[in-house]
């Protein structure tokens, strides 16, 4: 953690201190897709300037799992098709506690929705759509 000082127009200096706590899902990936089910390794990298205490494990919002020592996995199994989303929240040994980015994974047979865009040309009203 890293203070930092400021002084009011009052001249009473106010020390606020910096978290430096850090958490990323690593595996699986954002938006990553799986075609039958979900059953591997739920990965985090999780990083403070003194240490990190424990990481939780979220899916669907729900708490499942508390890792306390790095590496931070939790092996996970979902046999349902959906969408679902994964999140970690990291907490160092002052208490300080930090969310991921949330991850999204999408199982089984279904269609995503993939958003198109249309460009429309004004020389010759000529007309394409690419999908991204």
């Amino acid at each position: 953690m890293e203070d930092i000082y400021w002084q009011g127009m009052n001249g009473e200096v106010v020390t606020v201190t910096q978290n430096r706590l850090d958490v990323t899902i690593t595996s699986p990936v954002d938006g990553e897709y799986f075609s039958s089910q979900f059953n591997q390794s739920i990965t985090v990298n999780a990083f403070d300037e003194s240490a990190v205490a424990r990481v939780n494990f979220y899916v669907g919002g729900s708490h499942l799992h508390t890792d306390y020592s790095a590496p931070f996995t939790f092996y996970y199994n979902i046999d349902s098709n959906g969408f679902f989303n994964i999140q970690a929240r990291a907490f160092d040994n002052s208490g300080a506690d930090r969310y991921s980015k949330l991850h999204t994974i999408y199982i089984g047979n279904f269609f995503r929705v993939i958003p198109a865009t249309t460009v429309s040309s004004l020389v010759d009203d000529a007309e394409q759509t690419f999908l991204d």
